[in-house]
């Protein structure tokens, strides 16, 4: 990702992650990198669980504060912080999560237990910390199998891909791209 305008505050919270030692990459959605950085996009950010504590200081330090979803709706493993962004007239939205859990919208009930080899092959890329492109290609197609492919998914007609994840330009949508990526994901896994 090429450096962008990012909010005062995303740039001051990665540039503490980062002094800090935090083990951590946005672990999803990197094709919109830009967007998360300008607040766009909510930060969706893989934290090791060693890290929870100083990274929830970190947090708190830069004025996030903890909003928690109904109890009904509470994922675990998954803590969502808001802060704002003073110059910009912002909020942003961190949706840390400690562990990779996946599911459709509605029932994220399938932990993937990968998080640290997944942290471990993060990369920086502009502000952010991203994962190997190999790894959230494997990733994206388990999350898009579990989103759109379960009974839960069916019964709630949550099914059918929306128009933006079968539109051109978007990650893994050139066959080439896909094609290379896949390679690149099998020589690493077989």
């Amino acid at each position: 990702m090429e450096e962008c305008p990012a909010l005062n505050l995303i740039r001051e919270l990665c540039k503490a992650l980062d002094l800090e030692g935090i083990v951590y990459c946005h672990w999803k959605s990197t094709a919109a990198l830009d967007c998360s950085a300008r607040g766009d996009n909510d930060l969706d950010l893989l934290v090791s669980r060693r890290d929870i504590r100083r990274f929830t200081e970190i947090l708190h330090r830069l004025g996030f504060k903890e909003a928690r979803a109904p109890s009904e709706r509470e994922v675990t493993g998954i803590v969502n912080y808001y802060g704002y962004d003073r110059a910009a007239d912002k909020l942003v939205h961190v949706h840390a999560h400690y562990q990779l859990v996946l599911g459709d919208d509605m029932t994220k009930n399938y932990h993937l237990p990968l998080e640290q080899p997944y942290l471990d092959s993060a990369v920086q890329a502009g502000i952010f910390k991203i994962p190997v492109p190999e790894f959230e290609l494997i990733v994206f197609i388990i999350r898009m199998v579990l989103k759109h492919m379960t009974w839960d998914a069916i019964l709630s007609r949550q099914a059918r891909l929306p128009k933006a994840a079968r539109s051109p330009g978007q990650p893994h949508s050139d066959g080439r791209n896909f094609a290379a990526a896949f390679a690149r994901c099998r020589s690493t896994v077989v």
